[in-house]
Order: C-alpha cells, then structure tokens, then sequence
C-alpha cells in the first residue's frame, strides 16, 4: 500500500461541513438575497447570485458525493485495528465508484444529480424547492473529473 499525501487533510470535518451545505443551501441563498436587498448589500448579492447557480449545486452535489466518499476510507482508517485486506477493498471500490461517476466522456455524476434529471434538452430544474439553470454543464464536468483523477491517484495501492 502506498499512500501519497495530498496536504494536511481532514476528510470528516470537510465532509460535515458539505453535509451542513447541502441541508442548509436554500435557505443560505434567501439569506444572502435578503441581506443584499435589505442592506443594500453588494457583496451579498453576488453571494446570492453565486450560491443559486447551477455551477455552485453541480459542484456542491459532486463534492458531496466524492468527499462523502473519502470520508468513509477516513473511518476506515481511524479504528483502532484496521484490516489491511478490507482497507484495500474498500480503497478499490472507492476508486472505482469515483471513476465510474466522473470520468471525462462517461460522467454520470452522484445519485442526487442524476435525480434531478438535468440533461442537454432539460437544464431549469427544482432542487430543494429552488428552480436552478444548469445551462453550461457540460463545460463543467472536465474540472470535477480532474479532481476526481487527482484523487483516485492518489489513492493508488
């Protein structure tokens, strides 16, 4: 097993904090609108604009499947006997889940993102009650498989 160290990563605190993202997204975006609205508030409007966008959701949703996915070889890891055997298993199941989901030219995403349905011919969808115009996905699915290659890489055993 080698293990190539990214940086100084904390796979379960980013994770929670996605988890918390994703719960608490619609209504981060009412708050930011109110505040720009209410306080005349510049910056809040571009944090309203942002965080409503499709690119914010198809990122937010990726990350969360990916790191969702770290996150458990993180626990894995953290108990107190860990089974080599199972470690790899889980590592190459891991592996293949994000090359299966994110892979420049057979991208099909996390369970959530194909739920909603977004496809060439249907980009203004609701997610979480709020109608999200994902027109430009396609541009963004390189930069989501890259990461995932990154990481998969990284994960070489």
């Amino acid at each position: 097993l080698r293990l190539v160290k990214i940086g100084d990563t904390r796979w379960l605190s980013r994770g929670l904090a996605i988890e918390r993202l994703m719960r608490i997204w619609p209504a981060l975006v009412e708050e930011f609108k109110l505040d720009a609205e209410e306080n005349d508030n510049a910056i809040a409007a571009l944090l309203a604009r942002f965080t409503a966008s499709g690119k914010f959701v198809f990122f937010l949703l990726a990350f969360a499947d990916i790191i969702g996915l770290c996150c458990k070889v993180s626990k894995q890891l953290q108990q107190a006997n860990v089974a080599f055997s199972e470690l790899c298993k889980l590592i190459r199941a891991t592996k293949k889940l994000l090359k299966g989901g994110y892979t420049p030219g057979k991208f099909v995403g996390s369970r959530d993102w194909r739920e909603l349905g977004v496809s060439d011919g249907k980009l203004r969808v609701k997610h979480m009650g709020r109608e999200v115009d994902f027109a430009g996905f396609r541009e963004w699915i390189p930069d989501i498989c890259s990461y995932q290659e990154s990481l998969t890489d990284a994960l070489e055993l």
